[in-house]
């Protein structure tokens, strides 16, 4: 989405406790403590009105002047897509080494090297991304159009009209047949990328008789979508068939756990929650958000077991 002010955005570097500096010993100890008191918190209860139980993992880096709006595994690489005009990319990762148990401190002298990267055009807003077949579609804000890329190598391939039903794009995943696209409405559109993204189906996401604006980025799980709301700390599980709001998991507690929103509360306005990506490898969530130095890694129990059907398992990370 578009910023709604300025703001000076500090990247703040955090210390493993066996650093030598007295004073970033201290910060490390201090984050590792407040990590645990979390963990123990997670493992105790609940933390959705229904039956999905989360469990942080690992605390990763995450690029903390990214403005990230798409998120999500493919053959083992993390790709994220960013906003911003000027400052928009696709970018393809590594997944950092580190941070195999909530014990470790993030840092942001992790190597975590960008393997490619494709800049959207000067001006241009970049939104949601999905890969389907050996191509990578990288939506726009309000350009009203998509990109096509090469998934080998982020080289740009053509460009396309492309109109939702608010004439913005925000978020974006696949079935691998389809694109799944947000536009910030309550809408969820269906597009076929062969047939000149010819408009497939609409559902509408409602909890209820409510209907759910703002949906943001998306993620296709196990037949399911999981979505992120514009300034909400929450996930939704949503039916792709109808738009039927599954479950709400809360993670109004996630914040607090981003070390450079607990320094700098003004940043929050801004900088809100938004990235989903499934790992097919270990079937766990990665969660961030804009502007966020964090990448958390996080059990689901309602994906611990794969499900039964492989024509539901169409995760972009297997595709």
């Amino acid at each position: 989405m578009v910023m709604t002010g300025g703001m000076a955005v500090r990247s703040l570097v955090l210390g493993m406790a066996v650093l030598g500096a007295t004073l970033l010993a201290a910060a490390a100890e201090h984050r590792v403590a407040a990590v645990h008191a979390h963990a123990r918190a997670l493992e105790s209860s609940s933390l959705s009105s229904d039956d999905t139980r989360v469990r942080v993992v690992s605390i990763l880096p995450h690029n903390s002047t990214a403005f990230t709006e798409g998120l999500f595994f493919h053959n083992g690489k993390l790709l994220e897509s960013t906003g911003l005009s000027g400052s928009s990319f696709v970018r393809e990762y590594n997944l950092p080494s580190m941070g195999r148990s909530i014990n470790v401190v993030a840092r942001e002298d992790v190597e975590n090297p960008i393997l490619q990267e494709f800049r959207f055009p000067s001006g241009t807003f970049g939104e949601g991304i999905a890969t389907v077949g050996d191509k990578l579609y990288a939506l726009t804000y309000k350009a009203k159009k998509i990109y096509v890329l090469s998934r080998k190598n982020l080289e740009l391939l053509e460009s396309h009209p492309f109109v939702t039903s608010t004439g913005e794009g925000w978020g974006m995943t696949t079935d691998n047949k389809s694109l799944i696209v947000s536009d910030g409405s309550a809408k969820i559109q269906f597009y076929d990328p062969v047939a000149n993204f010819t408009l497939i189906r609409t559902i509408e996401v409602r909890d209820g008789n409510r209907a759910i604006s703002n949906v943001n980025e998306l993620e296709f799980v196990d037949g399911e979508i999981l979505a992120n709301v514009w300034f909400k700390n929450e996930v939704l599980r949503i039916d792709p068939k109808d738009g039927r709001v599954i479950e709400t998991i809360d993670f109004s507690w996630l914040p607090d756990m981003v070390t450079n929103l607990k320094n700098m509360k003004s940043m929050r306005h801004e900088a809100v929650m938004n990235g989903i990506a499934f790992n097919p490898a270990n079937r766990h969530v990665y969660l961030t958000g804009k502007l966020w130095d964090s990448l958390f890694e996080i059990e689901f129990s309602c994906y611990k077991t794969a499900a039964a059907s492989s024509d539901v398992d169409a995760s972009r990370g297997n595709s």
